[in-house]
């Protein structure tokens, strides 16, 4: 009962809820990921003995952990928002959705095609509840 009232499911469809819930452990996940490059990113070339192939791996890793660390913000705030049934937690899912809609077709593996399934299921979803989000 508790867990209810602290979702708020009588103002939010389930679905929604569990959208945006699952979003914001992913963009923890994407965050603590990001945290996790930058970490061995700096080990890499604190400790590859001076190498400018350890140097510059290591300088890779922490730019790619500072770019996961910035889209995991941005997601967080975004399903937060969504969560919130804010406007523009809406647009900016959908916005990302489509991206990563784009980004999976573009990279059609075996392992994308649930990908770009969940991801369609999604968009029509939130697409047919937007005149709930103000």
């Amino acid at each position: 009962m508790f867990l209810l009232g602290v979702l708020n499911l009588a103002d939010r469809p389930l679905g929604v809820t569990i959208i945006a819930v699952l979003g914001i452990l992913g963009a923890l996940i994407t965050i603590l990921g990001g945290l996790g490059a930058s970490v061995g990113g700096t080990f890499l070339s604190t400790f590859s003995g001076g190498t400018v192939a350890g140097l510059i791996s290591g300088a890779l890793l922490i730019a790619l952990g500072i770019v996961l660390i910035i889209v995991g913000i941005i997601w967080l705030v975004s399903y937060y928002w969504l969560f919130k049934m804010k406007k523009l937690g809406w647009q900016l899912v959908i916005i990302f959705g489509i991206i990563s809609l784009i980004l999976n077709i573009i990279g059609f593996a075996a392992a994308s095609k649930l990908g770009i399934v969940l991801t369609v299921i999604i968009i029509v979803y939130l697409w047919i509840k937007k005149d709930l989000f103000t």
